[in-house]
């Protein structure tokens, strides 16, 4: 089918022609969205799926994104620029947003004030020295080397350890793909492939988006029920 006008086979199909009485059908789905991922002349449109004589630009991609692994500054730069997008359409009650700022950068004014942590400032559920609980800390007890005096008004969003492992993997992706697709021209990519890169930036692109709201749930507070006591940082989802 490479000429015709309907490149490929559906996915039906294939699970047809793969599967036996009794196999699990769902994995031949995850195998063949693998095995897209990572085969060099396969290409796929939709839920057709073919082979082509000219490689294919998912393992660009691949490598491209693997190497982003050693530059997470990269990753966290593009979330950063997404929150911040969206701060000021999303502030819902709160006077202002701050998003991944210093304790330095934080106002310490009498207004409730929702400060988004940084991508690198985790929290892990339970965890007291967490990069997170280590910035709440600092932050609701100074504002850079002065004393905090309003520190009752800031409510912290931190991302969740594990999700945040989910979001830079999916972040990795969509820059490796919009990488490529910058450079259309230089990788000489054909009108197919083309298309290819930029279903593949809007999908990874959605997905980036979707994963931002997953990962930050968790909200730090200072709580002090006991004026006689120190307060400490509660932590809700």
């Amino acid at each position: 089918t490479l000429r015709s006008a309907h490149r490929g086979v559906e996915r039906q199909r294939i699970w047809l022609g793969a599967a036996f009485p009794g196999d699990t059908v769902g994995n031949f789905g995850s195998a063949l969205d693998l095995l897209a991922q990572r085969a060099t002349y396969l290409y796929s449109e939709g839920n057709r799926y073919w082979y082509d004589t000219q490689p294919s630009v998912t393992r660009t991609v691949a490598d491209y994104a693997d190497g982003l692994r050693e530059k997470p500054e990269e990753v966290w730069a593009e979330i950063v620029r997404r929150l911040r997008d969206t701060e000021s359409r999303h502030r819902g009650g709160f006077a202002a947003v701050s998003v991944a700022p210093d304790s330095a950068e934080i106002q310490d004014g009498e207004e409730v004030r929702l400060v988004i942590l940084h991508p690198s400032q985790t929290y892990s559920k339970g965890s007291s020295d967490s990069t997170a609980m280590t910035f709440a800390t600092d932050a609701f007890e100074h504002r850079g080397t002065a004393h905090r005096t309003n520190r009752n008004l800031l409510v912290l969003l931190a991302p969740d350890v594990k999700r945040m492992d989910e979001l830079a993997e999916s972040t990795r992706s969509y820059l490796a793909w919009k990488w490529v697709e910058d450079r259309q021209e230089e990788l000489n990519l054909s009108p197919q492939q083309f298309k290819q890169v930029t279903s593949n930036v809007l999908r990874n692109h959605d997905d980036v988006t979707a994963r931002i709201a997953q990962t930050y749930h968790w909200v730090l507070l200072p709580e002090q029920p006991d004026a006689a006591r120190p307060s400490k940082i509660a932590v809700e989802k």
